[in-house]
């Protein structure tokens, strides 16, 4: 927290009276610009995950080659293009 220092003059009240009502305006614009920023980067993310999504629904595991004696199970994974 800032120390408001003690003022007695009027002129002087005033000056500091518009320093802090300044700060306190421009702490308000940080805030939404912080807000805004923050959004912005949920929403790219959502966007990554969805992506992450669609590339894993789009796969398909297949047995290349049934089981042998002596053999062992081959598994691949397939991308399926729509």
């Amino acid at each position: 927290m800032i120390a408001i220092p003690h003022v007695s003059s009027s002129a002087a009240k005033k000056k500091q009276f518009q320093m802090m009502r300044k700060m306190h305006y421009n702490e308000g614009l940080n805030i939404k610009l912080a807000r805004q920023l923050i959004a912005s980067e949920l929403e790219e993310d959502e966007d990554a995950d969805e992506e992450m999504r669609e590339d894993t629904e789009e796969t398909e595991e297949i047995n290349v080659d049934p089981p042998q004696e002596g053999k062992k199970r081959e598994t691949v994974c397939v991308r399926l293009d729509k």
